[in-house]
Order: structure tokens, then C-alpha cells, then sequence
């Protein structure tokens, strides 16, 4: 599934997280179709990308594997860790699928963001990279935070320590 997602996923902006995970398919493991359990039951991770231009958000997305349940949480932070705007608490629907949540059209300016994502169970499964060296070879800023389901507001992450987990988010512009 992964293969045949990745011409798909590079039709998103060349900033967007998704770009991220296929620019690093060659040196960095991404689960294939059946994914991988999200590794704690209300853990969230924040990945910070930046954004060259002005971009409207009107949907979030994920990439569910063949195992899924529970609900996700999907948003975006301004470099103070502040949370603009999320999906709340979504039930993950679907196999094996892109699965998307309508958001209010919501623009963002050029600058740093973080882009968080939370689930409240380690039983499902997404399409997520897991780089180990991630850090050190692409400069990835990555971070968790334990209890953050739904996603708070503020955020209070910590870097990563271990399995440097890549969540594949997808920031959809509107008529997309």
C-alpha cells in the first residue's frame, strides 16, 4: 500500500509532513499495509515542519493500516506550541484507507508550526515511519507528550527518546 501511496503523497506540498516521509522512504523504515500499533494508548506526537507561503487548511488526514479502532486527534501548533486549530476526537473508520476530517478553513502564514497527532488506544494502526536516526540525518524536530488525548492547549511535548515515531499527517488545502 505504501508504494503505490507515495506518487499520491507527492502531490502535497514539497513542506508538507507526507513529502517528509517519502524524500526519506530510501534510508528510513515506513510501515507498510499493515502498519504498525500506535505505541501508547492517549500519547500524542508533534512533528515541526515548516511553511514557506501562506496555506489554507480545510481537512486533516491520516493513513489507516488493516487494524483499526479508537479515536485519533489531529492539529497544528504555532511555534509557541499554541493549538490553532484540530479535528477533536474522530473514530477511525476504514482499512486500509486515507482517511480525512473536514475542518474550518483555517490559513496559516509563512513560519514554523508543529503538527500534532493522538490516539487513545495502542490496539490500531496507521501508516507511520519509524526512523531511529531520523535526527540526525534529516534535522527532524520530533516530540511526544503522555496524557494528550485529545491534543491540548498548549501543547507541553518532549523530544522524542525512542522509536522516533514519523506520524504521516496530511494537510489538505481546500478543493483539493
Amino acid at each position: 500500500m505504501v508504494n503505490s501511496l507515495l506518487p499520491f503523497l507527492s502531490t502535497m506540498t514539497p513542506w508538507s509532513v507526507p513529502h517528509v516521509v517519502e524524500a526519506h522512504h530510501a534510508t528510513h523504515e515506513i510501515y507498510g499495509n499493515d502498519g504498525t500499533a500506535w505505541p501508547t494508548a492517549n500519547k500524542a506526537y508533534y512533528v515541526e515542519i515548516f511553511v514557506p507561503e501562506i496555506y489554507t487548511i480545510s481537512q486533516f488526514g491520516w493513513i489507516n493500516a488493516n487494524v483499526i479502532g479508537g479515536n485519533f486527534d489531529v492539529g497544528i501548533y504555532d511555534a509557541n506550541l499554541d493549538l490553532i486549530i484540530k479535528t477533536g476526537s474522530t473514530a477511525q473508520a476504514g482499512d486500509s484507507v486515507i482517511q480525512t476530517v473536514n475542518v474550518a478553513d483555517t490559513e496559516i502564514q509563512p513560519g514554523f508550526y508543529y503538527v500534532g497527532i493522538s490516539h487513545d488506544t495502542a490496539s490500531s494502526r496507521i501508516i507511520r515511519g519509524l526512523a531511529t536516526d531520523v535526527t540526525r540525518t534529516t534535522g527532524a524536530r520530533l516530540f511526544e507528550q503522555a496524557s494528550a488525548f485529545p491534543l491540548p492547549d498548549p501543547a507541553v511535548p518532549v523530544p522524542q527518546t525512542t522509536g522516533f515515531i514519523l506520524p504521516v499527517v496530511l494537510l489538505i488545502p481546500p478543493n483539493w
